[in-house]
């Protein structure tokens, strides 16, 4: 595996931190006794001048600029707010009012920013590793591409071995080896699925552009901490960005989601990471009506299904529009999901079989880990090209055996699953049954508690406290057949967290007969009745 091999370290150009060459002749700009349009068109045209090589974006519904005060964080995408912007025209273009130097007008400034349309490059995303663009073909010129409206940005000390030009078989098996072998050897994977569908995360952000649509959630699940979920999250990043990956915090409520995912959005990142998510709150949580059981946000779940993030800047009326191409991480103990979440996720599922998995010698393992991973940066991705362009040169070959679907991600999972069969790797997706059986119990639970609903009130409307009374009394049958989240606690808070149970599932057809419908309004309690109808 002699491409593997990492020389000494060299300085690399850095397209974003290098210094922009001041421009002597700069144009002049009368700012008094003019029309403003005719300001604002002399002004962008200033702009555009001192934009080569390009580093002032279109991206979604905002101008943005690189920026990169050192490169421990990565590039960033900045918004041009009216500072940012007025920084930019002063240092394109002399403004004079009267014959005297002046500041860019502010007038000038908000008109820019304004007009919603701009003539300057669109920027989709920064990458800080080769990826493969729409057409297959690899990027791996440093600077901006016009083709796929993505910056190459690698940091200083990325040193990439030759890539193969048409990979022999061995060289794929070479390559197959070192990731799957060296880097992802010592995981505790519980079976293939789980193993391929690593290997499937690891090339995800390197072909995330050639892939049309969103890509699913990878699960990192496993049964207790230190079994290494945190850990291979970190090699991915480190692989496709040279750094931890972004990251987010669980949070309680679907406005924080939403903050958290514009905010993250906002710089670009090619990965995000919610770690150590918790499948239930804490036993103070359970009085919340807000926080249903399990890891679930709607907000999230419809970045993950989209392409495109819209939200509103918080304090503004201003609508924010970012693309959404990152890849999406969660690591956790015993994950538990809801029904939208495993319509949008897959798993990869370790278990170490020991109490205690975080005092496993350090000789058990191949290599340290993730110093290894950052040390062998340039091979591993030179491994993952030539995993892809060998399929690529090869034809695009589709595998013998059908590999399962995700709705909505079929591209990535057709994708995936022919790059992974090509290199003889078995298994891509085939625990999502698991993943099913899980929704099938939430499900089935939901079900049961309808079913006894019926069972006692027959299609009566009947408002929360009335049923809460009926279990807190006589209501065994109903009592028995409350799904997990409210069986557990059926003091102070039970009726707002069942009334929050009944908005979630209004209208949902259950045995192919009953349904819960909002009857109305009851005057006398002033609560909402409800009754469950049979088809």
């Amino acid at each position: 595996m002699a491409h593997t091999h990492i020389g000494k370290a060299k300085a690399t150009p850095d397209p974003v931190a290098a210094p922009v060459q001041p421009i002597v002749d700069l144009p002049t700009i009368r700012v008094d006794r003019r029309h403003l349009r005719e300001k604002t068109a002399e002004a962008l045209d200033a702009l555009k001048r001192v934009n080569t090589p390009p580093r002032l974006f279109v991206r979604g519904n905002h101008l943005v600029r690189l920026h990169d005060a050192t490169r421990q964080h990565g590039p960033v995408i900045v918004m041009l707010g009216e500072h940012e912007l007025r920084g930019a025209l002063a240092r394109a273009a002399d403004f004079e009012s009267d014959g005297h130097p002046v500041s860019p007008p502010i007038d000038v400034v908000r008109d820019v920013l304004a007009l919603g349309k701009w003539s300057f490059p669109r920027l989709e995303r920064v990458v800080e590793a080769p990826v493969l663009r729409p057409n297959g073909s690899i990027l791996s010129a440093v600077g901006y591409d016009l083709t796929s409206a993505i910056f190459y940005a690698p940091g200083p000390h990325l040193i990439l071995p030759p890539i193969p030009r048409c990979p022999t078989w061995a060289e794929v098996i070479d390559a197959r080896l070192l990731l799957r072998r060296e880097l992802l050897g010592d995981f505790p994977f519980v079976d293939a699925a789980s193993r391929a569908n690593a290997l499937a995360l690891l090339l995800t952000p390197i072909l995330r552009p050639m892939i049309a649509g969103p890509t699913p959630l990878a699960l990192i699940d496993k049964p207790i901490g230190g079994t290494g979920a945190s850990l291979l999250a970190e090699v991915v990043a480190i692989i496709a960005t040279g750094r931890e990956a972004a990251m987010m915090s669980q949070v309680e409520d679907e406005a924080e989601w939403r903050k958290q995912i514009t905010a993250t959005l906002r710089d670009g990142p090619m990965l995000v990471v919610i770690d150590d998510v918790e499948s239930a709150p804490p036993p103070t949580a359970w009085a919340r009506s807000d926080r249903p059981w399990g890891f679930r946000s709607k907000s999230l779940a419809r970045a993950l299904t989209s392409t495109t993030w819209k939200d509103r800047i918080l304090g503004k009326s201003t609508e924010i529009e970012l693309p959404q191409r990152a890849v999406w991480i969660a690591t956790g103990n015993n994950i538990s999901i809801g029904r939208d979440f495993a319509r949008r996720s897959y798993r990869i599922r370790l278990d170490a079989c020991m109490e205690h998995p975080e005092e496993r010698p350090a000789s058990s393992f191949r290599h340290p880990l993730p110093t290894w991973a950052l040390e062998q940066r340039g091979g591993l991705l030179v491994a993952i090209l030539t995993l892809v362009r060998g399929w690529t040169t090869a034809g695009g070959p589709e595998p013998t055996i059908p590999v399962p679907t995700i709705g909505g991600f079929t591209n990535w999972a057709e994708t995936l699953g022919a790059i992974l069969a090509y290199a003889g790797v078995k298994g891509f997706l085939q625990n999502m049954e698991g993943v099913h059986e899980e929704i099938d119990e939430e499900t089935t639970a939901w079900a049961a508690f309808v079913l006894a609903w019926f069972r006692t009130f027959g299609s009566r409307e009947v408002t929360v406290s009335q049923i809460e009374k009926k279990i807190q009394r006589e209501g065994y049958a109903l009592r028995k057949a409350l799904p997990p989240d409210l069986a557990r606690d059926l003091g102070p808070g039970f009726t707002q967290r069942l009334g929050c149970l009944l908005r979630r599932h209004v209208d949902q057809i259950v045995l192919d007969k009953f349904s819960l419908k909002r009857a109305g309004l009851d005057r006398h309690e002033k609560t909402v009745r409800w009754q469950v109808v049979e088809r």
